[in-house]
């Protein structure tokens, strides 16, 4: 049997089993979402436990099964992979009990730093010592930015799935091989499937074992397509929540508030924030949106990187119509 079949068929089923064996598992030991920012009501957290074990297994898998993956491992993957784990263990200890904010962000910062030796930096073709730190800098804002998306319904995984699904279109149709087009085949089987318990009214949510650690994923694939210099594609990748977060950190400092505080006050929530039923209406936007943003991609693809405007302008219509506090349909 082809190697992705087997795959998918089979992680498609396990992770079906697994998901809902831990949903019992975490209500029997309290593995409950305390921070509650969105109005929601008392939901097993932690999901992230299980993209975890699919990332070990399935890059096993593949460096066994799929004779590609060995050839393009990055350098020293080994050490990204162990301060990734540290940074996941760090997270799943915030789920059960919150860690203050500044420690929480040192250690990111920490982890980023080096985990930029799987990264070819020094091809940025810029100073490398500003290469370091604005590389730095942004993958902890996207790990940020990613984790912040996090507690609305089906919001954050919808967003990750298309991520995955645009590298690999990215990788198909620019004809080069990175690494992350592998982590995309890797964990789109557990997306997938975790969207059935993740959909509105969730049943299970991510947590910061999981909205951590995919933060620093895709901060990983941001940073491979910007040192081959596909800038555009880069941003489009993460074009919602890079514009939606941003301007409300810009406010909070504006209302001299700290930009990590809790509050409600993200665009693509104020529709929940009103009327908690909304949360449905949330999750097809958002998945409208996900869908035209991919389409927008291809163009830029084949055609011309100026349709990265398109992308922007249905930025700014999506966030209109959830700023707009009523439905469309």
């Amino acid at each position: 049997m082809n190697f992705f079949l087997f795959y998918y068929i089979a992680f498609l089923i396990l992770n079906f089993f697994l998901f809902k064996y831990f949903i019992k598992f975490a209500k029997k030991y309290k593995i409950i979402d305390k921070k509650n920012n969105f109005n929601n009501s008392a939901t097993v957290t932690s999901g992230g436990l299980i993209i975890y074990l699919n990332l070990i297994i399935g890059n096993i898998l593949f460096y066994f099964f799929y004779d590609s993956y060995a050839a393009n491992i990055p350098r020293n993957l080994v050490i990204t992979f162990i301060f990734f784990t540290f940074l996941f263990i760090i997270s799943f200890i915030d789920d059960k009990k919150p860690i203050d904010p500044k420690i929480r962000l040192a250690l990111q910062i920490i982890v980023v730093y080096f985990s930029l030796t799987s990264l070819k930096i020094y091809e940025l073709q810029i100073p490398l010592k500003i290469s370091i730190l604005l590389a730095v800098l942004l993958w902890t804002y996207i790990i940020n930015i990613i984790n912040f998306i996090d507690g609305v319904d089906g919001f954050l995984n919808t967003q990750i799935i298309f991520i995955f699904l645009n590298i690999l279109l990215i990788n198909y149709n620019l004809n080069i091989e990175i690494f992350s087009k592998y982590l995309s085949l890797v964990l789109l089987p557990c997306l997938l499937i975790f969207s059935y318990f993740n959909k509105p009214h969730a049943k299970l949510y991510l947590g910061d074992a999981g909205s951590i650690p995919l933060g620093f994923l895709v901060g990983y694939t941001i940073l491979e397509l910007l040192i081959l210099k596909h800038y555009t594609i880069a941003a489009s990748l993460i074009i919602y929540p890079l514009i939606d977060c941003t301007v409300t950190l810009i406010k909070r400092i504006g209302d001299s508030l700290l930009p990590w505080i809790s509050r409600k006050d993200y665009i693509f929530s104020k529709l929940q924030v009103i009327d908690n039923n909304n949360k449905f209406y949330i999750f097809k936007i958002n998945i409208i949106f996900n869908f035209l943003n991919l389409i927008f991609i291809l163009l830029q693809l084949l055609f011309s990187k100026y349709f990265f405007l398109c992308n922007i302008f249905l930025t700014f219509i999506t966030i209109s119509i959830y700023n707009s506090n009523k439905k469309l349909f």
